[in-house]
């Protein structure tokens, strides 16, 4: 949007410091080149984006400087719709011993996208195993248990994911479809409601019901 232009690069070094970590913090450029890179993907000027961590690749000197440059390449790919090159780039980063949750529940979403069911369930509570606290991990095995029809795994995870973090609205759009259609009005008003507090339209909540039911 309009204001990300705005932010200059130690927003970004300041909002991403979880994964930039000590990242060339002994090389100024490269570092600068790191933070362009991470603004240019949130400016949606992906191609621009995985150009730049391509010429930094040569310049990773440590474990975190490859886990960095790596994550935001697969970032990238997984908006370009690339999810074969999403997810070797991190099978690459799990190879070499580079995964944590992040890393698991990311490409997690990567495998669902192909298709590929059970490697994403594995990939989900490979990321619960390292952080129990992973909402990503819980919403993306909510949407799959949704899909293969297993409500009672659906509603368990998409709870979960909401205990950590009451906004994330895909698995409360799980719970109102699920509920709707083991007709539980209660539990579908209950979050009905949470929905539209969290900035889902009338029309909008309409219209994915009339999708499912």
């Amino acid at each position: 949007n309009g204001n990300t232009k705005k932010k200059s690069l130690s927003y970004y070094k300041k909002n991403y410091k979880d994964f930039i970590r000590d990242s060339f913090s002994n090389d100024k450029k490269s570092l600068k080149k790191l933070l362009k890179a991470i603004k240019l993907l949130n400016e949606d000027k992906f191609d621009k984006s995985i150009q730049l961590l391509e010429s930094l690749l040569p310049d990773c000197k440590t474990l975190n400087e490859k886990y960095v440059t790596k994550l935001f390449l697969a970032l990238n790919h997984e908006e370009t719709g690339d999810t074969d090159k999403t997810c070797l780039i991190y099978e690459e980063l799990i190879q070499y011993g580079l995964a944590d949750s992040i890393i698991y529940s990311n490409v997690a979403n990567s495998y669902r996208k192909n298709g590929q069911t059970e490697k994403a369930i594995e990939a989900c509570k490979k990321a619960l195993l390292i952080d129990s606290k992973n909402t990503f991990a819980y919403n993306s095995l909510a949407g799959i248990y949704f899909i293969m029809g297993e409500f009672d795994k659906a509603i368990e995870n998409a709870k979960k994911a909401l205990e950590y973090d009451p906004k994330i609205l895909p698995s409360i759009k799980y719970l109102i479809i699920i509920y709707t259609l083991l007709e539980d009005e209660e539990e579908c008003e209950n979050y009905k409601k949470k929905a539209l507090a969290n900035g889902m339209t009338k029309k909008k909540l309409e219209e994915m019901l009339a999708s499912y039911c």
